[in-house]
């Protein structure tokens, strides 16, 4: 059965010999960033435990992307201030909604208060919105402000890995709720490896590991205080993004 991955890598104009050994790199690269994560899952029993294991994962990422992007020579079209992809859909992971709870529920209250409403506000209209629709009419990230991610420095792996080549069409699948917009081939691949080492490791390890909405996963983090050891005790604790989308269109 063929390599996916060589396949893939094929696919963007690289020879069969070369594709087979980037193939076996990443696959090696892969295992490695699996095996470290599931060291940290192993042991963890705190937020701040997750929080350590997802700062070193995020740092990684970020390095071996501006590599592969000065490497590559992408031109990206993001830069703060831009917020289409902001007002789409997020797909997250349970690690990543915990400490991003935690973070919320350690600001002075008049703040918290603020961003707790917006995340509950937004939470139900998820509920009621198909991913179209939300991408078109949705209320967006609650926790953008004035044009910048108020959580920037924790956003989750799906935000990170996310970019274009161009701005036209990141406000084109904002207005019309569906298209493609242009990325780098191979800052894709890399952030699909870093999304999916985390849910590996989950799985590994039989923790919830399905894509989660982000507005509906943080406001039940939010109300439910013992959520974190929920999870790590292997429960169901969030409703899947899969569940949402049979939802209607308001």
């Amino acid at each position: 059965m063929p390599d996916p991955l060589q396949t893939h890598l094929e696919h963007q104009g690289i020879s069969p010999l070369e594709a087979q050994a980037q193939a076996r790199v990443l696959w090696a690269e892969f295992e490695a960033r699996v095996a470290a994560l599931e060291g940290h899952l192993k042991t963890a029993s705190s937020v701040q435990d997750l929080q350590t294991m997802l700062g070193e994962h995020r740092s990684v990422l970020e390095r071996s992307s501006q590599a592969q992007a000065e490497k590559a020579k992408a031109k990206l079209a993001c830069k703060a201030g831009c917020t289409p992809c902001c007002f789409l859909r997020v797909k997250t992971s349970a690690p990543e909604v915990l400490t991003l709870a935690a973070q919320i529920a350690s600001l002075p209250q008049k703040r918290r208060d603020t961003l707790e409403r917006r995340v509950h506000r937004a939470a139900k209209q998820a509920k009621t919105l198909n991913n179209q629709a939300w991408n078109t009419r949705g209320p967006g990230c609650p926790l953008l402000e004035d044009g910048q991610c108020s959580v920037y420095d924790s956003r989750p792996l799906a935000c990170r890995a996310h970019h274009s080549l161009e701005l036209k069409p990141c406000q084109k699948l904002h207005s019309r709720g569906t298209g493609a917009v242009p990325v780098n081939s191979h800052l894709e691949l890399l952030g699909m490896q870093f999304v999916g080492a985390l849910k590996e490791a989950a799985q590994r390890r039989n923790l919830q590991l399905d894509a989660l909405e982000l507005t509906t996963a943080l406001s039940a983090a939010l109300l439910e205080k013992n959520a974190l050891e929920r999870w790590l005790g292997g429960e169901q604790v969030f409703t899947t993004a899969d569940e949402l989308e049979p939802t209607k269109t308001l």
